[in-house]
């Protein structure tokens, strides 16, 4: 909504394709110059601010769907047949990823992993 592409197109494909991650990473050399019980605050606070914000963030996504209905944007599913050619796409996606950007095959495999439980674990 906010870069006003809504005011271009009239469908949207109810189809995740990419996700966006962020991180906060510490030094090492930081880090290990904190005690062991103030480690554990910082990352039991850190844990809970990122699902604070994750929650928010799909708040946020809902609302602006709803939004872009309202501006009369038809959402549009794709059927299995189509869903399945998107994943397998996106897993191609993902090899390219592998071979271009230096994301080692471990990397990628123990991402998905952990999509995967995640997506069986909420029922996806």
């Amino acid at each position: 909504i906010a870069l006003q592409w809504h005011g271009q197109i009239r469908y949207i494909t109810d189809l995740p394709l990419a996700y966006f991650y962020a991180l906060m990473v510490i030094d090492p050399r930081a880090w290990k110059r904190i005690d062991a019980a103030d480690q554990a605050i910082v990352s039991q606070l850190m844990r809970d601010a990122f699902v604070k914000i994750g929650a928010q963030n799909r708040k946020d996504n809902a609302a602006a769907l709803i939004a872009l209905q309202k501006q009369g944007i038809e959402i549009v599913t794709p059927s299995a047949e189509q869903l399945n050619d998107w994943q397998q796409k996106t897993r191609q996606a993902g090899a390219v990823y592998v071979e271009k950007a230096g994301i080692s095959p471990a990397m990628l495999q123990r991402a998905q992993a952990l999509l995967n439980d995640y997506r069986r674990s909420n029922g996806q």
